[in-house]
């Protein structure tokens, strides 16, 4: 028995060597899903975590305390709290510790202060923080070690006239005495956006309107001798990447049994970052859980192909051991070792290349390149797999083995039973049916069936279209033949008579279906998150700046890129009734990814939101004079007038008391020296039973003399409306701008400056509210145009200057951030860092790009893309086993030379009918991908939280043709060599 087993297979190794590798192919893409996903779920969670803010993967401790008072009758003998005696450690993490005290960094010459004031200086702070020596940059001197030292910044020793060896003079109350620390070095922060200063704004207030000092750092025991009112402790834990998701997770409980009770508040971002990392894994993972599944069953089909071919093809062999009285049990015994032998030898083979591709495509394509791990439940699949192969293959020589002997001898094959392949054709079609409405209207997540619905139509179409070409062939051939066109008749009637031409046409047709969809599928998820970075980011590059006006975030920009060719401005404005990206609009067409499926364009837009200049009123010097006449004032009635410096807060001064008749009143203003906007005059009035206010105001003037304030124009000037006090009348005419008012109801007498239109407008997607708060009351808005989306995925854009001035409070930026181009030159950011902007991050639209192609869904569809790869190697495959069937073909060309028939007609005929087979299938199975892709589409996952401010494109562009145009190459050209193979041998007699 042995040698009969191993004489067959020597016989037919090549028989036994395609089973082998469609059986490896089976395994192959069995466990290539799996072995997949577990590197690529690793590879998408250190996408995450690299592209997390340092507030996500950060848990913070903090607990504020105060200084013990034995006596409450004498606060003055204080002494310092009692801190923890240990810090949090989790695996994974980096514990700092923290602890300071705020106060004021003095003038020597103004200490001590006098009772109830604060003395002269900055305000500050004294802190420790482990390791900090490390990441500071020392410019002078050395670090902070011993007791009562400090090192300071830079700038704050430059500002507040520190010498290197000298005293630095901390202020921390009146209760407190006065502290004193000698400087032994200068430094600047390494890297203050970075991991290390995550969540702690040392240096963030040095741009505000107020600046507030740099901390000066020194030993835990120093800042815990010295007094103060308030200590702030803290712990703060840094995640590495490798302490994602599994120690992440278990961190914030460690923490809180650290920091146990009311006092320590334990704060931390990373159940949102872990969100996203579960999500993305999910999302993976459902993409890939049926990934293989469509490979497996074309591995199948091919198998059955090969073999019910090879049991055709031994049709003879078969009855001849049947008439010659061989047992059916031997010959079941033969049968099985001839299938299972090559399909065993084909598993480990199987598993060994998805190891192997996997290991390539995850150095290759995956972040990182996690290492690619056998597993147990990979090689389960596999097994069953091969299992699946080896049923195949028994089932196809079922009929070598229980058909009678005039059937196994005769020469023409019997017809397939039609019931039967009807009943196929049907039950294919009924799943996919069911599959496509599963997918399309079920409102719940699709569990990866959306990327199984393309093989089941596929596998409809290739049923159906194998016969339904069979039948339009058969009748092509007859007339073909009648019209003497013999390549075509011949060809036609090869086509329909072999039923191995019609069923590479159904396996021809699910490769191409598998090839359209993943190629359509990748493309189009390709162009969405372009467009989803684009829509994320709103610029090539997004600089964030350290906190600081917007006035003076504006002058910065507009001063480090004159030409307005590179760089915009953009803010936040982040009230309930606006939620808003403010730009500077005169440089939004230029600056911004702007994409078209937003509504207008951006040089639309920017003229809706600003459709003229601003036109503040501008003083400068150190005088303003108003002039003003007054009917019968109340007593003490004072005249004040608002300004908003170029930099700094918000002045109020006082004008001088109103007197009857013309009066010219005049205020110092030396916060005006550089330039002011005149906001606002108002008239303070005692409280009284009745107001009666008239006042007219005809001139206002600077240093330089009177300035144009449109006292005759009323678009310039406005009173405060939608407060709780009353509205006085504003009469605006030749003679001035006049306030008059009489009546119970207390008054706002606020003649305000109007600088931009009223209302304010806005371009928005939704529905804005009717007003704003703003420092002179609501804020009228106004819808000028619509949105469907935005950039940096606002839905609603103002201009940043007519915000700022509408605002009339001289506010600091929300999330300040610079927007430039990508060809943007060096000199223009250096620029931006002279001009005061602190740049603390950067994001750009190629890194949103890749964190988006690195997430799950991505890396799933990426992953189809192999599997469309291997199904273009399997219909090579049912291609040459197609070709196996040349010694019949031979003898059929022969006799037809024999005659008559010419040589170039007999092999041509063979070639259009390879060719057919081939050209049949891909238009079946293009038509079978666009029809998947059509139901399907808006099931299919593209990003982790969701399908984003703009769906994906619905049809992908001419790249996603590339796939079937190299597959249609491919297996034309093995279609065209197994028919020009025949040239030779039908050319000779």
């Amino acid at each position: 028995m042995i040698g009969l087993i191993r004489a067959a297979l020597r016989a037919r190794w090549r028989s036994a060597l395609v089973m082998m590798a469609l059986a490896a192919a089976a395994a192959a893409a069995a466990a290539a899903p799996l072995l997949y996903a577990s590197a690529a779920e690793r590879a998408a969670t250190a996408v995450e975590v690299a592209a997390a803010t340092p507030a996500e993967r950060r848990i913070t401790a903090e607990r504020h305390l105060s200084p013990v008072v034995p006596d409450r009758q004498q606060p003055s003998r204080a002494f310092p709290p009692e801190l923890s005696p240990d810090l949090p450690a989790v695996p994974g993490f980096d514990t700092i510790g923290g602890l300071w005290i705020t106060g004021r960094i003095a003038d020597p010459a103004d200490v001590p202060p006098p009772p109830g004031e604060l003395p002269d200086g900055l305000d500050g702070s004294l802190g420790w923080r482990t390791g900090v020596c490390a990441h500071l940059t020392i410019t002078a001197g050395r670090c902070a070690t011993g007791w009562n030292e400090v090192v300071v910044s830079a700038r704050v020793a430059d500002r507040a006239a520190l010498s290197l060896g000298g005293t630095a003079i901390l202020y921390t109350g009146e209760k407190y005495p006065i502290s004193r620390f000698t400087v032994v070095g200068l430094y600047t922060p390494v890297d203050p956006s970075g991991d290390y200063w995550a969540g702690r704004t040392f240096f963030a207030g040095w741009q505000a309107r107020e600046p507030i000092a740099d901390p000066m750092f020194t030993t835990r025991e120093t800042v815990h001798r010295t007094l103060a009112a308030d200590y702030v402790e803290s712990a703060d834990l840094i995640g590495r990447p490798e302490a994602f998701p599994d120690a992440a997770r278990t961190a914030p409980p460690t923490v809180g049994a650290w920091a146990p009770g009311y006092d320590w508040a334990v704060r931390t971002d990373l159940p949102a970052l872990d969100a996203r990392i579960v999500a993305s894994g999910a999302q993976l993972r459902d993409g890939l859980e049926l990934a293989g599944l469509p490979l497996v069953l074309l591995a199948w089909l091919v198998l059955w192909f090969a073999v019910s071919f090879g049991v055709a093809l031994r049709r003879t062999e078969a009855g001849l051991f049947a008439l010659r009285g061989t047992p059916a049990a031997l010959r079941w015994v033969l049968v099985v070792a001839e299938a299972v032998l090559p399909v065993l030898a084909g598993t480990p083979l199987g598993y060994l290349a998805a190891w192997a591709i996997v290991a390539v495509l995850s150095a290759t394509t995956l972040d990182g390149a996690p290492a690619v791990l056998p597993d147990t439940n990979s090689m389960i699949w596999a097994v069953a797999a091969v299992t699946g192969a080896l049923l195949v293959g028994l089932a196809a020589q079922w009929r070598a083995v229980v058909a009678p002997v005039a059937v196994l001898l005769r020469s023409t094959p019997a017809r397939h039973r039609q019931a039967l392949a009807g009943t196929a054709e049907l039950v294919a079609g009924a799943l996919a049916a069911a599959a496509a409405y599963q997918v399309t209207t079920v409102d719940e997540p699709a569990g990866g069936l959306e990327l199984l619905v393309p093989m089941l139509v596929a596998l409809t179409a290739g049923l159906l279209g194998a016969r339904i070409a069979g039948l339009l062939a058969g009748r092509a051939a007859g007339r073909a033949l009648r019209r003497g066109r013999l390549v075509r008749g011949l060809a036609a009637a090869e086509f329909a008579r072999q039923p191995a031409q019609l069923r590479v046409v159904a396996l021809a047709v699910i490769v191409f279906a598998m090839v359209a969809f993943s190629g359509t599928a990748s493309a189009v998820a390709a162009a969405g998150r372009a467009e989803r970075a684009r829509i994320d980011v709103g610029a090539a590059r997004v600089l964030t700046v350290a906190p600081l006006g917007e006035q003076d975030l504006l002058r910065a920009v507009r001063d480090a890129d004159p030409d307005g060719r590179y760089a915009m401005a953009a803010a936040r404005i982040t009230r309930a009734e606006l939620n808003a990206l403010a730009v500077d609009s005169t440089r939004l067409a230029t600056v911004a990814a702007w994409s078209p499926r937003y509504g207008p364009d951006a040089a639309t837009v920017a003229s809706l939101i600003r459709p003229r200049p601003p036109a503040p009123l501008r003083v400068a010097g150190d005088t303003l004079t108003v002039r003003a006449t007054a009917v019968a004032p109340p007593p003490n009635s004072r005249l004040w007038v608002t300004l908003l410096p170029v930099t700094g807060p918000m002045v109020r001064v006082q004008a001088g008391t109103l007197v009857a008749g013309p009066h010219t009143y005049s205020a110092p203003v030396e916060a005006c020296a550089a330039g002011c906007r005149l906001g606002a005059m108002e008239v303070e009035t005692p409280y009284t039973l009745e107001y009666a206010i008239d006042v007219t105001v005809t001139e206002i003037a600077d240093a330089s003399g009177p300035i144009d304030a449109g006292l005759t124009d009323p678009a310039r000037w406005r009173t405060v409306s939608g407060t709780v006090l009353e509205t006085p009348q504003l009469t605006v005419d030749a003679a001035g701008a006049r306030l008059s008012y009489r009546s119970r109801g207390r008054p706002d007498l606020r003649l305000v400056s109007t600088a931009t239109p009223m209302p304010l407008p806005v371009v928005t997607g939704g529905e804005p509210a009717d007003a704003v708060p703003s420092a002179t009351g609501p804020m009228p808005i106004g819808r000028a145009g619509r949105l469907t989306a935005g950039p940096a995925g606002a839905v609603t854009l103002v201009d940043l200057e007519y915000a700022d001035i509408a605002a009339y409070d001289a506010a600091a930026a929300v999330e300040p951030q610079v927007w430039l181009r990508a060809d943007t030159p060096d000199a223009v950011v250096a620029a931006l860092t002279r001009n005061g902007l602190s740049i603390t991050g950067e994001r750009s639209i190629a890194e949103r790009a890749t964190v988006l192609a690195g997430q799950g869904p991505a890396l799933a569809l990426r992953f189809h893309l192999l599997t469309a790869a291997g199904a273009v190697l399997l219909g090579v495959g049912a291609l040459v086993v197609l070709g196996a069937d040349r010694p019949r073909r031979v003898r059929q060309l022969r006799a037809l030379r024999a005659q008559g028939l010419r040589a170039g007609p007999a092999w041509h005929s063979q070639l259009v009918a390879q060719l057919a087979v081939v050209a049949a299938g891909a238009v079946l199975g293009l038509a079978a991908g666009a029809l998947s892709w059509w139901m399907t589409r808006d099931a299919i996952t593209y990003y982790v939280d969701g399908v984003g401010p703009l769906a994906p494109p619905e049809w992908p562009g001419a790249g996603a043709a590339l796939g079937p145009v190299v597959a249609l190459v491919v297996m034309s050209g093995v279609a065209a060599g197994s028919a020009m193979s025949l040239r030779r041998a039908v050319e000779e007699r």
